[in-house]
């Protein structure tokens, strides 16, 4: 832009009262002067005016488009301004949306840490192989009590077996009953020496509980002398419609059994010895079901086996000898069965049934007992085809009191009761219906 110099030539007009026509003429040419100089002023003003308007106008246009642009950047910094002050309320919404998520975080941490933590305790307390526990001095558990609590603490899965092996050898039991009562009890069993039973015997010193309580069902128990001493009521008991299987077992003493199956319970079971207990070697009450092959019941003070209240005895090729009274006692609408059974030498009768019971003894032995070798009473029935019973000091077979009784096939010779008119001293009597 150029730039111009403009001059103002001052003037001086004088005034006063006594000025003089000189003065005057003076004034008015200098008046005159400065008009000519103002319009030669003027002449310059519209000369560079004329030279600055090119160099003005672009000025002015800019001006005008810096105005509109101040403008628009104003409307902009508005809509930004609205836009900063929106992004404010959502950044301030976010920050507390990451607070509370912070805090949820914190939370389900929390949460998943107790999650980790029951995940690893459950893991710990569940067994999903099969797995045994040692029972001993020195090993996992000293004493067959704190093998039995600890497993209470843990799940056993369908697919894994818990084993409780005992040690050979003598094992005290200080308490009055071990109860074996678990949720997975299909899943346990309890172990000694499965060749020899005797080489691994659990002693009760108790004062008046029932030795082993199966209060569930459980899987099995073998290898195992229980030794219930004058301590155990019942040194096995099976009750509470529990079930379990006893291989290779054999129960000494016990104040009244040896083993007690009642309540609905059933045992299975392999090479089973019952021995003198204070009472009988087996007793099934209320709806029991003993069903054991084999078994040997010897020595007991009453009976080798008592069968009450609709029990059941299934003991094919069984021993019941040398006991205190009866090789078998069954009364109240029981069955036994006694297929091929030795009931010998016992001081009663070798088998007894009274009150509503069945006994099929197809092929037994009822030797040299202190009354008859089987004897039916009050409306009870004995198959007895083939049965062998002599040398008993009443009758070979005793039926009495609307009881009955077959005999195809028996022999019944050499006993010392005897009645005329009845063949091989068989007694029918009083009602009552015997038939060979």
């Amino acid at each position: 832009m150029k730039k111009y110099l403009v001059c103002v030539i001052p003037f001086v007009i004088a005034c006063g009262g006594g000025a003089s026509e000189q003065d005057v003429e003076a004034n008015t040419a200098s008046i005159a002067d400065l008009q000519t100089q103002i319009a030669a002023l003027r002449d310059r003003v519209t000369t560079l005016e004329g030279m600055m308007a090119p160099d003005i106008a672009p000025i002015q246009a800019q001006i005008t488009a810096n105005a509109a642009s101040i403008t628009s950047n104003s409307d902009a910094i508005g809509v930004n301004t609205a836009n900063i002050s929106g992004l404010e309320g959502i950044t301030a919404s976010n920050t507390a949306d990451i607070a509370s998520n912070t805090t949820n975080v914190a939370t389900n941490t929390t949460a998943l840490m107790a999650l980790e933590t029951s995940v690893a305790e459950v893991q710990a307390s569940t067994i999903s192989e099969d797995t045994t526990w040692m029972i001993g001095a020195g090993m996992d558990y000293e004493d067959l009590v704190a093998a039995v609590e600890a497993a209470k603490a843990v799940r056993v899965m369908p697919n894994a077996t818990l084993t409780l092996q005992l040690a050979p050898g003598m094992h005290t039991a200080p308490v009055d009953e071990i109860v074996l009562n678990h949720q997975d009890g299909l899943h346990i069993e309890l172990i000694g020496d499965e060749s020899d039973a005797s080489l691994t015997t659990v002693q009760f010193t108790g004062s008046g509980g029932d030795g082993i309580v199966i209060a569930s069902s459980f899987s099995r128990i073998a290898g195992i002398t229980f030794d219930g001493n004058t301590s155990a009521v019942q040194v096995l008991r099976v009750d509470f419609g529990s079930a379990t299987r006893l291989e290779e077992v054999t129960t000494l003493g016990g104040v009244n059994a040896g083993l007690f199956v009642g309540g609905n319970a059933a045992v299975f079971s392999s090479t089973v010895e019952l021995r003198n207990s204070g009472r009988h070697g087996v007793q099934i009450l209320d709806g029991g079901v003993f069903f054991g092959p084999d078994v040997i019941a010897s020595g007991n003070a009453s009976s080798g086996a008592s069968v009450r209240q609709g029990a059941v005895l299934h003991a094919p090729r069984g021993t019941f000898e040398m006991n205190g009274r009866y090789g078998v006692a069954a009364t109240l609408n029981s069955t036994v069965v006694l297929t091929s059974g030795q009931l010998n030498n016992n001081t009663a009768d070798g088998v007894q049934a009274l009150d509503g019971t069945a006994v099929s003894m197809a092929g037994a032995t009822t030797n040299m007992n202190g009354e008859s070798g089987a004897a039916a009473l009050f409306d009870s029935f004995i198959s007895a085809t083939n049965l062998t019973s002599t040398g008993n000091t009443a009758w070979g077979l005793f039926v009495e009191w609307s009881s009955s009784a077959t005999a195809t096939g028996a022999t019944l010779t050499g006993n010392a009761g005897e009645v005329p008119g009845i063949s091989d001293n068989m007694l029918s009597a009083r009602g009552s219906y015997a038939r060979r």
